[in-house]
Order: structure tokens, then C-alpha cells, then sequence
């Protein structure tokens, strides 16, 4: 796996040599990285999984389709619009049988990297193949978000795209059903009183969500559940 696209595309292109509508690490973008992909009818079989050893989600953004995929010697069809959400690994993946019907799906590459941040927070050694689930308008909103960023060349800078890909990864996480990973909590006064100071010392500096974390003695998948985490990626972002 060179980049993402140039081996094996890790979504449904709709037709070999199919260009992604938008790749993440054609752009500044330091968060997970993800392609988008126009859909469009698909006879055949296809395989369209993550590069070995790794994971991927699959979200549908916009348009509806409809799914045949080869499950454990079976073919069962799905039903998918905006929200829909799949996960896929490596060594535990379905055949893509048939397409039917148009869309933009975001397909996000779940490196060893990021899963071992995830890991920090208690996520699972690995999860398995979950099938296309019901729409969910958290997920397509915070993947609309990562897309609409990208698309704009990534200019928040490196806090607001771990701050959203963490997000989103943590509520792809709580979404397993063998592993819950919800974390509630807020950040006490003190830790408020130094972020502020050091974010004011800092605002025009590419502050990361780990220095953040860190400085609330949190690891940053917990940093960014907490309330008061998301204002402070706010004000670096504005």
C-alpha cells in the first residue's frame, strides 16, 4: 500500500480507474486518513477491502444504494443511505456482488497507528466485519465534516483534524457491540485555567490535540469526550 488509492481503493469506485472524488493525503490533513468515493452501479464480484493487516469504515454521505455482498457463503442484501455504517478488516471481509443505485461513500483507513491510539482509550485488539447498519446521523454529520474539510485543503490546521477524526473514530468504537467505550466527564477548573493560558500563548501555533491532552495529564481519546475539550479546538481552529 503506496497511497491510499494506487493498490487496492478502499471503497466502491464504481469502475476500475475510477479517481476518489477527494483524498486526504493529497492536502495538509494530519488526522485519519480517509478517500470519498462516487458510487455508481457495480455487476461482478469485488474486493474492496483494507490493506492487510489493517481496518477500515466505510460511511455512506449522500445518495442510497442498495448492496449484495457474499457473507460466509450467502449473499444478503442491504439497504444503505446517509449514515450507514460499515466496518471492515483485513483477514474478516465480505465479496462485493452488486451495486445498485448512486452515492458518495467515505472510506477511512483505520491505520496501525491510529488503532493504537484508539487502544489508549480501551478500544478492542481488533474488531470484526460489521455489515451495513442503520443510518446514524452523528456518524454522517462528523464525516460530512472531515469530507467538507479536506475538500477545502485542510485549513484548520492539525488540532481540529485530530480533535474530529478522534471523534469520529470514538464514536465508530462505541458503536462495536462487544466493546463500549463511552467516557463521560468534564475538565476540572484548573485544567481550564491552563489550557486557556496555553492556548492564548500559542494562537498562532499548530497546537495538536496530544500537547492539549497532555497537559490536562489525559490521554487524548479521553481528552477529547471531555466537556470543555471541544471549545478549546474551537478557539485554536478560529
Amino acid at each position: 500500500m503506496q497511497a491510499l488509492g494506487q493498490v487496492r481503493p478502499l471503497s466502491f469506485d464504481g469502475g476500475a480507474g475510477a479517481a476518489p472524488l477527494a483524498v486526504s493525503a493529497a492536502t495538509p490533513w494530519v488526522g485519519v486518513p480517509f478517500e470519498l468515493h462516487a458510487t455508481r452501479p457495480v455487476e461482478g464480484d469485488r474486493d474492496s477491502g483494507p490493506p492487510a493487516g489493517e481496518q477500515s469504515a466505510l460511511v455512506v454521505i449522500e445518495g442510497s444504494m442498495d448492496l449484495v455482498l457474499r457473507e460466509r457463503g450467502r449473499d444478503v442484501r442491504y439497504r444503505c443511505s446517509p449514515g450507514s455504517l460499515s466496518l471492515h478488516a483485513s483477514d474478516d471481509r465480505p465479496v462485493l456482488r452488486r451495486v445498485t443505485g448512486s452515492g458518495k461513500i467515505m472510506a477511512v483507513r483505520i491505520s496501525q497507528t491510529w488503532h493504537e491510539r484508539l487502544l489508549q482509550g480501551g478500544a478492542p485488539a481488533r474488531f470484526s466485519y460489521q455489515p451495513p447498519g442503520a443510518p446514524d446521523e452523528t456518524i454522517r454529520a462528523l464525516a460530512t465534516s472531515m469530507c467538507t474539510e479536506v475538500t477545502r485543503g485542510a485549513p484548520n490546521g492539525a488540532l481540529f483534524a485530530e480533535s474530529l477524526s478522534l471523534a469520529f473514530l470514538a464514536y465508530v468504537m462505541e458503536r462495536l457491540p462487544t466493546a463500549p467505550m463511552r467516557v463521560r466527564g468534564a475538565l476540572s477548573d484548573d485544567q481550564k485555567r491552563r489550557l486557556s493560558r496555553y492556548i492564548e500563548d500559542r494562537l498562532h501555533e499548530d497546537v495538536s490535540v496530544s500537547d492539549l491532552a497532555g497537559l490536562c495529564g489525559l490521554q487524548a481519546r479521553h481528552f477529547t469526550t471531555c466537556s470543555g475539550a471541544r471549545s478549546a479546538a474551537r478557539r485554536i481552529a478560529t
